[in-house]
């Protein structure tokens, strides 16, 4: 067989092959292309398309392909990892929340007076370890399609009133939380367990991001036919172009004035698809330095509104 710079090799005086090099990125691959009675030669026309544009293209495909795959294996392996950092983090955080509880109620005896003092830090801190544990075990359902909702009628309003009052004691000094509610029940069809993810990481959201204080409103209405909850705060708020962030899975946004500020990047991704898995949705609106409103919407369920 012959060889020519080109790269045209002679198999038999009447078949020639041509081998066209492939590099892109980290593509590094040859395209061997055999004549046949259609093509019996491969002349220098053909072989500057098939160097030039075809080479290139395919390349290119190639490591887009490449690179679709490398990004598939890491999302799996942060999903793998959220799982079990969960799973193993879930049981010693139970047993110490039990312990403070105990301690609080006086189950283990009289706390002097400088422990009582920080017995109510150390909740609020529990607490938001559980919230991150939960949006860990969340993500990686909601990402393995493993996320099961159990639907039933349920008082909305019910639901955020357990929620804020679940808040109250763990308050800052500097936060004053207030709750609107309408006089009527306000029934939806949901899985109630995560319409509290929801409601509770709304509420968390709006004290860590107002570290200043000032008043975190809630208050809940229905419009037509949608159940409207909304949390308002007075803090940092948020720039629009970084609006969009928020949503996405390990969006945090990070600034001089919160990177402080704990948090995983997960909590906003959380509720969205929650929201929507319900039929509804959460949005946003905010300003840098006046404060920030989330909106959690879901339909309501009119099935028995006659009774």
């Amino acid at each position: 067989m012959e060889s020519s710079e080109n790269h045209v090799t002679r198999i038999t005086p009447e078949t020639s092959a041509i081998v066209v090099p492939l590099k892109a990125g980290s593509v590094d691959a040859r395209i061997i292309l055999i004549s046949g009675p259609f093509t019996p030669v491969f002349g220098a026309d053909e072989t500057e398309r098939l160097q030039g544009r075809y080479a290139t293209a395919v390349a290119m495909a190639l490591e887009r392909a490449g690179l679709t795959e490398r990004l598939a294996a890491v999302e799996h392996s942060k999903t793998e990892f959220l799982n079990l950092a969960s799973h193993e983090m879930r049981g010693p955080l139970t047993g110490l929340r039990g312990y403070l509880t105990m301690l609080v109620s006086g189950d283990l005896g009289t706390l002097p007076d400088k422990a009582q003092s920080v017995v109510p830090v150390l909740l609020r801190q529990t607490k938001q370890m559980g919230l991150i544990v939960d949006q860990m075990l969340e993500t990686a359902r909601l990402t393995d399609d493993r996320l099961q909702l159990r639907f039933k009628r349920s008082d909305l309003a019910s639901l955020v009133e357990a929620a804020v009052a679940e808040a109250r004691p763990l308050l800052p000094d500097t936060h004053k939380l207030t709750l609107a509610l309408p006089k009527s029940p306000v029934f939806v069809s949901c899985d109630s367990e995560r319409v509290n993810t929801i409601i509770a990481n709304l509420l968390d959201n709006a004290i860590k991001y107002s570290p200043a204080g000032g008043a975190v409103t809630c208050d809940l209405r229905c419009r037509g036919e949608t159940a409207e909850f909304h949390v308002t705060d007075q803090g940092m708020g948020i720039k629009r172009a970084d609006i969009g962030k928020l949503f996405t899975r390990f969006g945090r946004i990070v600034t001089a004035e919160n990177a402080h500020i704990p948090g995983t990047g997960l909590g906003l991704y959380i509720c969205r698809e929650l929201a929507r898995r319900h039929g509804g949705d959460l949005t946003v609106k905010s300003s840098p330095g006046k404060g920030t409103t989330f909106t959690l919407r879901l339909p309501l369920d009119l099935s028995l509104a006659s009774d």
